[in-house]
Parts: C-alpha cells; structure tokens; sequence
C-alpha cells in the first residue's frame, strides 16, 4: 500500500486548484424579508432568498426567537408540506462537480403525518408557473439524491449528508415527501452545503474518472471496500487527479499508465474552503422559538396548520465544559462544548513531526465527531484554534 502524505506526479500534470469551493450562502433564508408571507397559497414568481419553487406554493415565513441573554431576534424559515400525491418544494443555484464529495448540513422540524426531507441535486429545474397550493413532484431525470431523513415529527433534527456527485449538477433542490394521505409539515430553518473535508471516495473496480476526484480521503485499489474486482487504473493518454484532505491510498492492482499528454496526480492539500457558510450573529442552536408566524394553506386533500416550531436545543444556556475524549484509542475522537469555544473554530490533528494529518473546520457545531482511524499507531496532537483562543490536547491512537 501506497500512503501519500505529500505529492505524485506523472507526466506533465498542472497543478489543480486545491480542494476549494464555494458554500451555499444564502441557506438561512434571511437574505431577503421581502417575500415573507403568510396568506395562504402565496404567489412567488421569482426569486426568494435565492431560492425558486419546484411545485406548489412554499413560503418564507418569519418567527421570533430568545437567546440565552434574553435577547430578541427575527429570522426566516422555509415551510412546505406534502401528502403521498402532492406537495411543495424549492430549489436554489449550487455548483456540484462530478466526483467530489460534499457536505449538506439541514437543521429542520417536521410535524402532521409519516414522510421525510429529500435533498437532491438536480438539473433542469424550472420556476413552477402556477399558484396551486400543492402540485406533483416534477419529474427529471438529472438528479442525485443526496439525502433522506424519514421518521421524524415535532423534533428538531440538525443533521448533515455526505455524498459524491456522480455528474455536474447546477441545483440544490429540496421538499417533504408524504408515505401517507396525510400532510407532513416541513419547517426549513437552514440548509447548508460546502465541499467535504470528510468524506471518503473510493474507487475498487474500473477506470478512474479523467478529470479531478475530490474528498477527505481517497482510495483506489483491490482492498477498498467491496463488491468490486479491484483493478483499477489510469488508462493510457488519459489526465486524473486524485485531490484529498486526508490521505489517497494506493493500494494493490491500481495502476496508472499514462502516456503522451496524460497524466495522473495524486495530492494531498489543506482543508481550506474560499468562502465560510454564511451564518447568523445568532446560532439558530442557542435560540429558543417563541412567537413563530402560522401559515396556512388549503388544498384539495387537507388543511395544513403549522404549530409552533418546537424548541430548538439550548445549548449555551449554561456554561459547558471544553471536553475531548477519549484521548486514547483507536481514532474515534468526540469534542464537546460550548459555542464560545467552538464556533467558527479551526480543528486540526499533527503528528509527532509536526505534519498536519487532519484539518477542519466548524461552524457553530457544539459536538463535533472526528475519524482518525486511518492514521497510524501513535501519539498526535489536536488543536482548537477559535480566534486568538488555542486549545491543545494529545491523542494516542493504539489498534
């Protein structure tokens, strides 16, 4: 096995851009209080916070939340619904590239009958034309699904999916999808999208894609995963650039055989996105929901009423201990703590020769899970770094 900790080239092979890109900026539909509306079956013909309707009538919807200090602030959620037949939805503009991995962050509540929240990204979306409060899913055939969350009422979910587009896809698209006659209620507090630090892409059988391939942790070769043959290869004259975070590993029965102007890259590069999530002064988890707006709409099967929105988690009410545990094992790493020690914080994990093996970076979680596992035996260092504020601590890795 092959580990690559600093840089392959073959060939003539250009650098490619690190693994950057742009965020989604405008998932806390905050950006544009001219579209909030509560009468029911709205019109929106045209942009809303960035976003455009899929089918039905989705609103912008406001609601007034308490932080920890007492304060009072008002922001704007998306709300939609759906029945087993019809329902609501929006889309918004997000560049996906083919085989890179990404990270979509969703911070929801649903409530009313059995359904879930689909995200996808799509192709070929168009403003829906007409004002019917619910309508047929739209059926395309560019698409990917990137996530489902089903099971859920009257509980405040924040959860994010990680997957890897398989084309280029231009849209974010997202709406409930009922399993019953009976409406589910979606109320969209955020939705987030950033290129993944984290994720794993790996190739076990086949042809590597020309192009780059981009994620936290690249494999290629007959023991990455299952179900494939385990050859893998770069085909003559063909350009390929493996682009990870983390780690690529070469493993047995991959190879590249360029020739003439191919050529294949294998990098590793900083975690380093070009532009932060855009965020509220206020972190949605530290604000408790006490005076939302009740949009209601009719239509042909029910009468959707919105309740109030449960209570978002309080963190942040009391103080809470910075925590990393366990300092020692086999690379699962917990941090716990409050936002005043990791919002906007940088995380990064180096070895005893002072080399960065990780790096991320979080936005106003205050429970971050970190997988170390692939690193090998030994002692490594982990630091918090928010601001002008260091936190260090060892971590020993033994399997």
């Amino acid at each position: 096995m092959n580990r690559f900790l600093l840089c392959l080239w073959a060939a003539s092979a250009l650098w490619p851009a690190l693994l950057q890109g742009q965020c989604l900026t405008n998932g806390n539909f905050a950006q544009d209080a001219s579209c909030v509306t509560t009468a029911q079956c709205s019109t929106w013909s045209g942009d809303c916070s960035g976003w455009d309707r899929s089918h039905g009538t989705p609103q912008i919807a406001s609601y007034t939340g308490t932080t920890p200090k007492g304060g009072q602030i008002t922001s704007y959620y998306a709300y939609m619904w759906s029945t087993s037949s019809v329902g609501e939805g929006m889309y918004t503009a997000f560049a996906f590239q083919a085989h890179h991995s990404y990270d979509v962050r969703v911070f929801f509540n649903t409530n009313g009958g059995d359904g879930s929240l689909l995200v996808y990204a799509a192709n070929g979306l168009t403003i829906h034309a007409d004002d019917a409060c619910g309508d047929a899913i739209p059926s395309i055939s560019s698409k990917q699904l990137i996530g489902q969350y089903a099971g859920v009422t009257n509980t405040t979910v924040d959860h994010t999916f990680s997957f890897t587009a398989d084309n280029n896809y231009t849209q974010l698209w997202v709406f409930p999808s009922g399993t019953t006659g009976t409406q589910i209620n979606l109320d969209l507090y955020e939705i987030f999208s950033c290129p993944s630090c984290t994720a794993t892409l790996v190739y076990n059988t086949g042809t590597i894609p020309a192009g780059e391939s981009a994620a936290g942790t690249i494999s290629a070769g007959s023991s990455a995963g299952t179900g494939g043959s385990g050859t893998v290869t770069v085909p003559a004259g063909q350009s390929s650039t493996l682009t990870a975070t983390n780690e690529v590993d070469l493993l047995p029965s991959f190879q590249a055989s360029v020739t003439g102007s191919g050529s294949f890259t294998a990098q590793i590069v900083p975690c380093d996105l070009s532009s932060n999530v855009a965020t509220q002064s206020t972190p949605l988890d530290t604000v408790t929901i006490t005076n939302p707006s009740q949009p209601i709409e009719l239509n042909s099967t029910a009468r959707p009423t919105i309740g109030q929105p449960s209570s978002l988690s309080a963190n942040g009410l009391s103080p809470v201990k910075l925590q990393v545990y366990p300092t020692a094992g086999t690379g699962a790493v917990m941090i716990t703590g409050s936002l005043s020690d990791l919002e906007n914080a940088d995380i990064t994990v180096s070895d005893e020769a002072g080399r960065n093996v990780y790096r991320s970076h979080n936005a106003e979680n205050t429970t971050i899970q970190l997988d170390l596992s692939n690193l090998k035996n030994g002692l490594y260092f982990l630091q918090i770094r928010q601001g002008a504020k260091i936190s260090n601590q060892k971590i020993i890795i033994n399997r």
